[in-house]
């Protein structure tokens, strides 16, 4: 058996999934086995990050407008190549509705891009300053182990001066306070932040949920 390497890093979410199931972290992380058809959840959600994360990065050299245009263009040419080929691996193991839903997805990408921007992006523009954006941190766990993770974004607030980290997170509906204050990730990224960050104090943290599942239509009910 090769020697471990000192120091060692593991992601936190191979942490996770060591707690878990050790077969799957051995699957997943030791393996490398991937499924031969994708989680379309996972998937959506993998999209929105890489369009929210170019659409900050670009935020501070930009106007809103240029910085939403050049993030969803990026995003858009990235899934609809990986759809296609998505696509086409579904039908090839007969995973017919699969398929179909795959097809869709390129049109529900750019839908909740373009309202992620007219209800969020666009206003904060005004409202804050973009300090760093996908921040990279070393965190220590225990002697000779390490994790490296990534803040999605780190703000000041230009009317009041007040420091947040965000979480970019998606789901089909936002989970209440208690679930949100369990993730001890953004706690410990929180922490190393203002360790690793010269003068860095946060004052809040933003759990910047996009819903991935349309509202629902009202319906006349009989009185």
């Amino acid at each position: 058996m090769p020697p471990v390497p000192s120091p060692f890093y593991v992601s936190y979410s191979a942490v996770l999934t060591w707690r878990e199931c050790r077969q799957k972290y051995v699957y997943q992380y030791l393996r490398r086995l991937k499924p031969r058809t994708s989680d379309l959840a996972l998937a959506l959600g993998t999209y929105l990050h890489q369009y929210l994360a170019h659409y900050y990065s670009l935020l501070p050299s930009n106007r809103a407008e240029s910085a939403h245009s050049a993030a969803l263009t990026h995003v858009m040419t990235v899934v609809q190549g990986e759809a296609d080929v998505l696509e086409r691996t579904a039908y090839a193991v007969d995973r017919d509705r699969l398929a179909l839903e795959i097809a869709e997805l390129p049109e529900t990408v750019r839908r909740l891009c373009e309202r992620y921007y007219d209800y969020r992006g666009l206003a904060d523009e005004n409202l804050y300053t973009v300090m760093y954006c996908e921040k990279s941190l070393t965190v220590p766990l225990d002697d000779g182990i390490r994790t490296r993770g990534v803040i999605d974004l780190i703000t000041r607030e230009k009317a009041s001066g007040r420091i947040a980290i965000w979480e970019h997170k998606t789901t089909r509906n936002v989970p209440s306070m208690a679930l949100r204050m369990a993730d001890l990730q953004t706690i410990l990224y929180r922490a190393v932040a203002e360790i690793e960050i010269e003068d860095l104090r946060v004052d809040s943290i933003v759990w910047n949920y996009v819903r991935t599942k349309p509202p629902s239509k009202p319906e006349m009910t009989l009185s």
